[in-house]
């Protein structure tokens, strides 16, 4: 827990300043937590020296004395999973409506595919540059081949919610856990006109991949027209760069086009044909464009939501119970008779049963951005995979390391890095980096391996429109 400050002003400023909601969570002597308070109250306890500050992000006060007959209502926390965000929301019932006290967005890590693959090469060119005599090796992998494996850049997703609602229920008296249970239809996203026979059998019934790309290009070239050449499958948006193996995202060029245009994403390709000269570059313009045209938007994210969808559920109901379960369709009539804005905590709101108006409650939504607690890669390598430094097996400095929330000349901010020359740099609010001994330093949290920012809500019931400002904490 950090170090309180011993003076009253700083605690005032501590609320003022690093509130997040208009919120403020309240945890008992016994760090059990009680009904939140509003920031006015938790001015009040401070100042009267009845609580303590307990953490900075999200802004939580301890009470210092036993407190008797103290009404604890249940609240309900409801959840709207998506692929890159998820909406958080805090709801407590009252006899006439229903009051939206935490409005919060999970941002997930999106890079964990892409630092795996990193990972892979780096081990594959140790590999060879160390034993070259052996020759590769193939499905040697356990992890990979057993039954019920998940991905990890799935799991991420599934605990990085999971880990946010764990904090949440330690910090207010939740006892309602609501989630929406959505699953996407494929077909439907891709084609909305699709039905019938033509719904139920798909585009490749009774075809091959590349038979059916050669019939609907007309075994030509999709790029330059060429004919009686040899063609290949080719995406039109690189695997390297997000693009999938959908049939939509494919098309067959011949050896030399397929070739040229490399990993180039479409944009790239084109800016490349326009550089060039003569009547044929103008024909590959319109002839990829064409191509482009006809390749509909990337459903990865729906995927991934459907992917996860009953493991989050599944972990939900293991660790909290009976777990409330709800479409998307209720969700959407929900958030329309409430009038409220399409924004994911909003949608969170609006998950489950929804029979009582809704009374927003707070000013802001809180940002959780997860970025880990950084890696055990001790080699910092360059561009070309050879070693440029080593980083210390000792993350701490002086009880300081990155991410911790510091107090540095009488400014607070996170920490950025930490030297082991004793010096520790944090970035403000106004992203202004300032150093200063760690000596002279005074920690106020560990970082948890959140980064939290706050938006301004200023909406309109009737219009349904919504405004945004987003600040640093």
């Amino acid at each position: 827990m950090p170090r309180v400050t011993r003076r009253v002003s700083a605690s005032l400023r501590a609320v003022n300043k690093r509130s997040d909601t208009c919120m403020v969570f309240v945890l008992n002597k016994h760090k059990e937590p009680l009904m939140p308070c509003s920031e006015k109250r938790a001015r009040k306890l401070l100042e009267n020296k009845k609580a303590v500050i307990h953490k900075y992000t999200p802004f939580t006060i301890r009470l210092k004395n036993e407190v008797e007959d103290c009404k604890v209502e249940p609240l309900q926390i409801k959840i709207d999973p998506g692929s890159k965000e998820t909406g958080i929301a805090v709801i407590q019932e009252k006899e006439d409506k229903l009051l939206l006290r935490y409005a919060g967005i999970v941002k997930h890590k999106i890079t964990v595919a892409d630092n795996l693959k990193h990972r892979s090469q780096m081990r594959r060119g140790r590999r060879n540059r160390n034993t070259r005599y052996r020759p590769a090796r193939w499905a040697n992998r356990k992890n990979s081949t057993k039954k019920g494996r998940f991905a990890p850049s799935m799991l991420s997703r599934v605990y990085s919610t999971l880990n946010l609602v764990r904090k949440m229920k330690s910090l207010a008296p939740i006892q309602i856990v609501s989630v929406e249970h959505v699953k996407f239809d494929m077909q439907k996203l891709a084609n909305p006109e699709v039905s019938g026979v033509e719904y139920q059998h798909g585009k490749l019934f009774g075809y091959e991949v590349k038979e059916y790309l050669l019939e609907k290009y007309g075994r030509k070239c999709a790029y330059c027209g060429a004919e009686k050449v040899p063609l290949e499958i080719e995406h039109m948006i690189p695997k390297s760069k997000g693009g999938t193996d959908r049939i939509d995202n494919l098309a067959i060029a011949c050896v030399k086009c397929n070739q040229e245009k490399s990993n180039m994403m479409p944009k790239e390709y084109i800016e490349y044909l326009s550089k060039q000269k003569g009547d044929k570059a103008k024909t590959m313009i319109a002839n990829f464009e064409k191509a482009i045209k006809d390749a509909k938007q990337t459903l990865k994210d729906a995927a991934s939501v459907n992917t996860t969808r009953w493991v989050l559920c599944n972990k939900l109901k293991e660790e909290f119970g009976d777990v409330e379960l709800a479409s998307g369709g209720r969700t959407k009539f929900n958030r329309h008779n409430q009038g409220l804005p399409k924004e994911h905590y909003f949608d969170a709101a609006c998950v489950g049963l929804c029979d009582k108006h809704i009374d927003v409650k707070t000013q802001y939504a809180t940002i959780n951005k997860i970025m880990g607690r950084g890696n055990r890669q001790t080699i910092i390598p360059d561009k070309h995979g050879f070693a440029r430094g080593h980083r210390s097996r000792n993350k701490t400095k002086e009880g300081f390391m990155t991410g911790d929330f510091v107090k540095v000349k009488g400014i607070t901010g996170r920490a950025i890095a930490v030297k082991s020359a004793g010096t520790v740099h944090i970035r403000d609010k106004n992203g202004k980096e300032i150093s200063c001994s760690t000596k002279k330093a005074l920690m106020l949290q560990h970082g948890d391996g959140w980064q939290r920012s706050i938006l301004k809500i200023n909406f309109n019931r009737k219009s349904e429109k919504i405004q945004t400002e987003e600040k640093q904490i």
